[in-house]
Protein backbone atom coordinates (compact mmCIF):
# COMPACT_ATOMS: atom_id res chain seq x y z
CA UNK A 1 0.00 0.00 0.00
CA UNK A 2 1.24 3.46 -0.89
CA UNK A 3 1.99 5.75 2.05
CA UNK A 4 0.53 9.20 1.45
CA UNK A 5 0.95 10.66 4.95
CA UNK A 6 -1.54 13.44 5.65
CA UNK A 7 -2.53 14.14 2.03
CA UNK A 8 -6.10 15.20 1.39
CA UNK A 9 -7.94 15.53 -1.89
CA UNK A 10 -11.23 16.54 -3.46
CA UNK A 11 -13.07 14.41 -6.02
CA UNK A 12 -15.42 15.71 -8.71
CA UNK A 13 -17.48 12.90 -10.23
CA UNK A 14 -19.29 10.05 -8.50
CA UNK A 15 -19.88 7.66 -11.40
CA UNK A 16 -18.18 4.28 -11.76
CA UNK A 17 -14.68 5.79 -11.98
CA UNK A 18 -15.22 8.44 -9.30
CA UNK A 19 -16.75 5.94 -6.87
CA UNK A 20 -13.94 3.44 -7.41
CA UNK A 21 -11.37 6.19 -7.04
CA UNK A 22 -12.86 7.35 -3.72
CA UNK A 23 -12.74 3.78 -2.42
CA UNK A 24 -9.10 3.38 -3.49
CA UNK A 25 -8.10 6.69 -1.90
CA UNK A 26 -9.78 5.88 1.40
CA UNK A 27 -8.23 2.41 1.46
CA UNK A 28 -4.84 4.08 1.13
CA UNK A 29 -5.55 6.53 3.99
CA UNK A 30 -5.94 9.62 1.82
CA UNK A 31 -8.45 12.07 3.30
CA UNK A 32 -11.23 12.83 0.81
CA UNK A 33 -12.27 16.26 2.06
CA UNK A 34 -14.91 17.02 -0.56
CA UNK A 35 -16.93 15.05 -3.14
CA UNK A 36 -19.06 16.63 -5.86
CA UNK A 37 -21.38 14.86 -8.27
CA UNK A 38 -20.66 15.46 -11.94
CA UNK A 39 -24.40 16.13 -12.42
CA UNK A 40 -23.93 19.57 -10.86
CA UNK A 41 -21.76 20.62 -13.83
CA UNK A 42 -19.53 23.54 -12.92
CA UNK A 43 -22.34 25.77 -11.67
CA UNK A 44 -20.74 25.65 -8.21
CA UNK A 45 -17.14 26.92 -8.62
CA UNK A 46 -14.35 25.34 -6.62
CA UNK A 47 -12.90 28.66 -5.41
CA UNK A 48 -14.35 28.44 -1.90
CA UNK A 49 -13.47 24.77 -1.57
CA UNK A 50 -9.88 25.41 -2.62
CA UNK A 51 -9.54 28.29 -0.18
CA UNK A 52 -11.32 26.64 2.77
CA UNK A 53 -10.21 23.02 2.46
CA UNK A 54 -6.81 23.55 0.82
CA UNK A 55 -6.65 20.09 -0.78
CA UNK A 56 -3.31 18.78 -1.98
CA UNK A 57 -4.94 17.78 -5.27
CA UNK A 58 -8.29 17.52 -7.03
CA UNK A 59 -9.41 14.45 -8.99
CA UNK A 60 -11.69 15.11 -11.97
CA UNK A 61 -13.61 11.93 -12.88
CA UNK A 62 -16.36 13.20 -15.17
CA UNK A 63 -17.40 12.07 -18.66
CA UNK A 64 -17.15 14.33 -21.70
CA UNK A 65 -20.71 15.45 -22.42
CA UNK A 66 -19.81 18.75 -24.07
CA UNK A 67 -16.71 19.98 -25.86
CA UNK A 68 -14.65 19.84 -22.70
CA UNK A 69 -15.77 23.24 -21.34
CA UNK A 70 -16.89 21.95 -17.93
CA UNK A 71 -13.63 20.08 -17.38
CA UNK A 72 -11.57 22.99 -18.73
CA UNK A 73 -13.17 25.36 -16.23
CA UNK A 74 -12.57 22.99 -13.31
CA UNK A 75 -8.94 22.56 -14.39
CA UNK A 76 -8.32 26.28 -14.74
CA UNK A 77 -9.87 26.98 -11.32
CA UNK A 78 -7.36 24.60 -9.76
CA UNK A 79 -4.17 25.30 -11.67
CA UNK A 80 -4.46 29.08 -11.46
CA UNK A 81 -4.41 28.61 -7.67
CA UNK A 82 -1.45 26.24 -7.93
CA UNK A 83 -3.49 23.15 -7.00
CA UNK A 84 -2.68 19.98 -9.01
CA UNK A 85 -5.62 18.34 -10.75
CA UNK A 86 -5.75 14.77 -12.07
CA UNK A 87 -8.26 14.05 -14.84
CA UNK A 88 -9.51 11.18 -16.96
CA UNK A 89 -11.70 13.50 -19.07
CA UNK A 90 -10.27 13.95 -22.56
CA UNK A 91 -12.43 16.74 -24.07
CA UNK A 92 -10.58 19.51 -22.23
CA UNK A 93 -7.17 18.61 -23.69
CA UNK A 94 -8.70 17.78 -27.07
CA UNK A 95 -10.61 21.03 -27.51
CA UNK A 96 -8.80 23.48 -25.20
CA UNK A 97 -5.13 22.54 -25.23
CA UNK A 98 -4.24 26.12 -26.17
CA UNK A 99 -5.57 27.31 -22.79
CA UNK A 100 -4.20 24.42 -20.75
CA UNK A 101 -0.76 23.49 -22.09
CA UNK A 102 1.04 26.15 -20.04
CA UNK A 103 -0.26 24.38 -16.91
CA UNK A 104 0.61 20.79 -17.84
CA UNK A 105 3.09 20.60 -14.96
CA UNK A 106 0.06 20.79 -12.63
CA UNK A 107 -2.23 18.47 -14.60
CA UNK A 108 -2.29 14.68 -14.37
CA UNK A 109 -3.57 13.45 -17.72
CA UNK A 110 -2.28 9.85 -18.02
CA UNK A 111 -5.81 8.42 -17.84
CA UNK A 112 -7.12 10.48 -20.79
CA UNK A 113 -5.59 8.13 -23.39
CA UNK A 114 -4.65 4.49 -23.02
CA UNK A 115 -6.34 3.62 -19.73
CA UNK A 116 -3.84 1.96 -17.45
CA UNK A 117 -0.96 1.98 -19.97
CA UNK A 118 0.11 5.59 -19.20
CA UNK A 119 0.72 5.80 -22.94
CA UNK A 120 1.20 9.57 -23.11
CA UNK A 121 4.16 9.55 -20.73
CA UNK A 122 5.66 6.62 -22.64
CA UNK A 123 5.43 8.60 -25.88
CA UNK A 124 6.92 11.72 -24.29
CA UNK A 125 9.86 9.74 -22.91
CA UNK A 126 10.69 8.27 -26.34
CA UNK A 127 11.86 11.66 -27.75
CA UNK A 128 9.91 11.03 -30.94
CA UNK A 129 11.11 14.14 -32.79
CA UNK A 130 14.70 12.87 -32.94
CA UNK A 131 14.33 11.05 -36.29
CA UNK A 132 12.02 9.03 -38.55
CA UNK A 133 9.27 7.34 -36.58
CA UNK A 134 6.01 5.52 -37.20
CA UNK A 135 3.54 4.95 -34.39
CA UNK A 136 0.53 2.67 -34.52
CA UNK A 137 -1.92 2.86 -31.65
CA UNK A 138 -5.05 1.14 -30.42
CA UNK A 139 -6.58 3.82 -28.19
CA UNK A 140 -10.17 2.66 -27.79
CA UNK A 141 -10.55 -0.47 -25.71
CA UNK A 142 -14.26 -0.80 -26.46
CA UNK A 143 -13.79 -1.03 -30.23
CA UNK A 144 -10.91 -3.44 -29.71
CA UNK A 145 -13.12 -5.55 -27.43
CA UNK A 146 -16.01 -5.63 -29.92
CA UNK A 147 -13.85 -6.81 -32.82
CA UNK A 148 -11.95 -9.25 -30.62
CA UNK A 149 -15.33 -10.76 -29.75
CA UNK A 150 -16.12 -11.08 -33.47
CA UNK A 151 -12.82 -12.90 -33.91
CA UNK A 152 -13.93 -15.24 -31.10
CA UNK A 153 -17.07 -16.13 -33.02
CA UNK A 154 -19.67 -13.77 -31.61
CA UNK A 155 -22.01 -11.71 -33.78
CA UNK A 156 -21.76 -7.93 -33.81
CA UNK A 157 -24.98 -7.64 -31.82
CA UNK A 158 -23.72 -10.13 -29.23
CA UNK A 159 -20.43 -8.21 -28.91
CA UNK A 160 -22.38 -4.96 -28.51
CA UNK A 161 -24.57 -6.43 -25.77
CA UNK A 162 -21.51 -7.74 -23.91
CA UNK A 163 -19.79 -4.34 -24.13
CA UNK A 164 -22.90 -2.75 -22.62
CA UNK A 165 -23.09 -5.34 -19.86
CA UNK A 166 -19.46 -4.79 -18.89
CA UNK A 167 -19.82 -1.00 -18.88
CA UNK A 168 -17.36 -0.36 -21.71
CA UNK A 169 -19.62 1.72 -23.99
CA UNK A 170 -19.71 5.50 -24.24
CA UNK A 171 -22.96 7.08 -22.95
CA UNK A 172 -25.81 7.06 -25.47
CA UNK A 173 -25.10 3.73 -27.19
CA UNK A 174 -28.40 2.11 -28.14
CA UNK A 175 -27.37 -0.30 -30.89
CA UNK A 176 -24.13 -1.56 -32.52
CA UNK A 177 -23.94 1.35 -34.97
CA UNK A 178 -24.38 4.07 -32.33
CA UNK A 179 -21.85 2.31 -30.11
CA UNK A 180 -19.23 2.20 -32.89
CA UNK A 181 -19.81 5.83 -33.91
CA UNK A 182 -19.71 6.98 -30.28
CA UNK A 183 -16.39 5.23 -29.78
CA UNK A 184 -15.05 6.71 -33.03
CA UNK A 185 -15.84 10.16 -31.64
CA UNK A 186 -13.83 9.14 -28.57
CA UNK A 187 -10.94 8.08 -30.83
CA UNK A 188 -10.91 11.48 -32.55
CA UNK A 189 -10.68 13.27 -29.19
CA UNK A 190 -7.90 10.95 -28.01
CA UNK A 191 -6.02 11.47 -31.28
CA UNK A 192 -6.07 15.21 -30.59
CA UNK A 193 -4.81 14.65 -27.04
CA UNK A 194 -1.97 12.48 -28.37
CA UNK A 195 -0.91 15.20 -30.79
CA UNK A 196 -1.39 18.06 -28.33
CA UNK A 197 0.22 16.42 -25.30
CA UNK A 198 2.04 13.23 -26.31
CA UNK A 199 3.72 14.79 -29.35
CA UNK A 200 3.52 18.43 -28.20
CA UNK A 201 2.64 19.76 -31.66
CA UNK A 202 3.39 23.45 -32.13
CA UNK A 203 -0.20 24.30 -33.02
CA UNK A 204 -2.85 22.40 -31.00
CA UNK A 205 -5.47 20.54 -33.00
CA UNK A 206 -9.12 20.08 -32.01
CA UNK A 207 -11.72 17.54 -33.14
CA UNK A 208 -13.31 20.33 -35.17
CA UNK A 209 -10.23 20.14 -37.41
CA UNK A 210 -10.70 16.43 -38.10
CA UNK A 211 -13.40 15.23 -40.47
CA UNK A 212 -14.26 11.59 -39.92
CA UNK A 213 -16.73 9.37 -41.73
CA UNK A 214 -19.30 7.88 -39.36
CA UNK A 215 -20.24 4.27 -40.02
CA UNK A 216 -23.46 4.11 -42.05
CA UNK A 217 -25.72 1.10 -42.54
CA UNK A 218 -23.60 -0.17 -45.41
CA UNK A 219 -20.44 0.17 -43.36
CA UNK A 220 -22.10 -1.61 -40.45
CA UNK A 221 -22.89 -4.56 -42.70
CA UNK A 222 -19.25 -4.70 -43.84
CA UNK A 223 -18.04 -4.71 -40.25
CA UNK A 224 -20.59 -7.34 -39.24
CA UNK A 225 -19.27 -9.70 -41.90
CA UNK A 226 -15.55 -8.77 -42.06
CA UNK A 227 -14.87 -7.17 -38.68
CA UNK A 228 -13.30 -10.30 -37.18
CA UNK A 229 -10.30 -9.69 -39.46
CA UNK A 230 -9.75 -6.07 -38.40
CA UNK A 231 -8.84 -3.81 -35.48
CA UNK A 232 -9.23 -0.05 -35.31
CA UNK A 233 -5.78 1.56 -35.41
CA UNK A 234 -4.58 5.17 -35.49
CA UNK A 235 -1.24 5.52 -37.31
CA UNK A 236 1.09 8.50 -36.90
CA UNK A 237 4.21 9.14 -38.97
CA UNK A 238 6.45 12.20 -39.00
CA UNK A 239 7.56 14.04 -42.12
CA UNK A 240 10.81 12.03 -42.28
CA UNK A 241 8.82 8.90 -43.20
CA UNK A 242 7.30 8.45 -46.67
CA UNK A 243 3.51 8.29 -46.68
CA UNK A 244 2.30 4.73 -46.90
CA UNK A 245 -0.90 3.24 -48.24
CA UNK A 246 -3.49 2.30 -45.62
CA UNK A 247 -6.21 -0.13 -46.61
CA UNK A 248 -9.37 0.07 -44.51
CA UNK A 249 -12.74 -1.40 -45.51
CA UNK A 250 -14.34 1.82 -44.28
CA UNK A 251 -12.58 5.23 -44.54
CA UNK A 252 -12.60 7.06 -41.20
CA UNK A 253 -10.20 10.04 -40.97
CA UNK A 254 -6.90 11.41 -42.29
CA UNK A 255 -4.82 14.35 -41.05
CA UNK A 256 -2.23 15.68 -43.48
CA UNK A 257 1.02 17.25 -42.22
CA UNK A 258 -0.16 18.73 -38.93
CA UNK A 259 3.00 20.20 -37.39
CA UNK A 260 4.99 17.59 -39.27
CA UNK A 261 2.72 14.59 -38.50
CA UNK A 262 0.55 12.57 -40.87
CA UNK A 263 -2.25 10.65 -39.18
CA UNK A 264 -4.65 7.98 -40.44
CA UNK A 265 -7.41 6.35 -38.42
CA UNK A 266 -9.06 3.23 -39.82
CA UNK A 267 -9.59 -0.50 -39.60
CA UNK A 268 -6.35 -2.41 -40.06
CA UNK A 269 -6.30 -6.04 -41.14
CA UNK A 270 -4.83 -8.52 -38.72
CA UNK A 271 -1.73 -10.16 -40.20
CA UNK A 272 1.31 -11.97 -38.89
CA UNK A 273 3.21 -8.68 -38.97
CA UNK A 274 0.57 -7.10 -36.71
CA UNK A 275 1.37 -9.38 -33.77
CA UNK A 276 1.55 -6.33 -31.47
CA UNK A 277 -2.21 -5.84 -31.71
CA UNK A 278 -3.85 -6.40 -28.32
CA UNK A 279 -6.86 -8.56 -27.61
CA UNK A 280 -9.95 -7.80 -25.58
CA UNK A 281 -10.36 -4.38 -24.03
CA UNK A 282 -6.63 -3.59 -24.04
CA UNK A 283 -4.90 -0.61 -25.62
CA UNK A 284 -1.44 -0.63 -27.21
CA UNK A 285 1.11 1.57 -28.93
CA UNK A 286 3.71 0.16 -31.32
CA UNK A 287 6.65 2.43 -32.25
CA UNK A 288 9.04 1.88 -35.15
CA UNK A 289 12.05 4.18 -34.96
CA UNK A 290 14.57 4.95 -37.70
CA UNK A 291 14.47 4.07 -41.38
CA UNK A 292 12.82 0.67 -41.77
CA UNK A 293 13.01 0.17 -38.02
CA UNK A 294 16.77 0.63 -37.73
CA UNK A 295 16.27 2.38 -34.38
CA UNK A 296 14.24 -0.46 -32.94
CA UNK A 297 10.63 -1.43 -32.40
CA UNK A 298 8.88 -0.86 -29.09
CA UNK A 299 5.45 -1.95 -27.87
CA UNK A 300 3.44 -0.97 -24.81
CA UNK A 301 0.24 -2.89 -24.02
CA UNK A 302 -2.19 -2.59 -21.14
CA UNK A 303 -5.85 -2.47 -20.09
CA UNK A 304 -7.67 0.32 -21.86
CA UNK A 305 -11.12 0.62 -20.30
CA UNK A 306 -12.80 0.15 -16.97
CA UNK A 307 -12.68 1.75 -13.54
CA UNK A 308 -9.66 -0.12 -12.15
CA UNK A 309 -7.06 0.68 -14.85
CA UNK A 310 -8.33 4.26 -15.11
CA UNK A 311 -8.06 4.91 -11.38
CA UNK A 312 -4.63 3.25 -11.29
CA UNK A 313 -3.39 5.70 -13.94
CA UNK A 314 -4.89 8.62 -11.99
CA UNK A 315 -3.21 7.48 -8.77
CA UNK A 316 0.12 7.23 -10.60
CA UNK A 317 -0.32 10.88 -11.59
CA UNK A 318 -1.14 11.71 -7.97
CA UNK A 319 2.15 10.09 -6.91
CA UNK A 320 4.04 12.17 -9.46
CA UNK A 321 2.36 15.49 -8.71
CA UNK A 322 2.11 15.19 -4.92
CA UNK A 323 5.31 13.48 -3.81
Amino acid sequence: MKEYGMKKVAVVGTGSIGSHLIERLRNESVEVCFVRSSKSGNQFPLDRLLDDERPDAVFLAIPTKDSGEVARDYILECVTKGVPIITCEKGSLAYHADALRRYLHLIGYSATVGGGTQMLKYLQDRRLHAGPVEIQAVINGTLNFVFSELQNGRSLDEAYQEALRLGYAEPGAKDPRSLINGELGDVVMKTCVMLNVGFSVEKPITPKGIFFYPVDEGGLEVLATEGADYRFVVSFSNSSVPKRGYHSPIPIFTIENWSGWNVVGGFKQITASQNWLPSGVSNAVHITEGNLGAGGKYTLVGPGAGAEPTTSAMLADFDRLCK
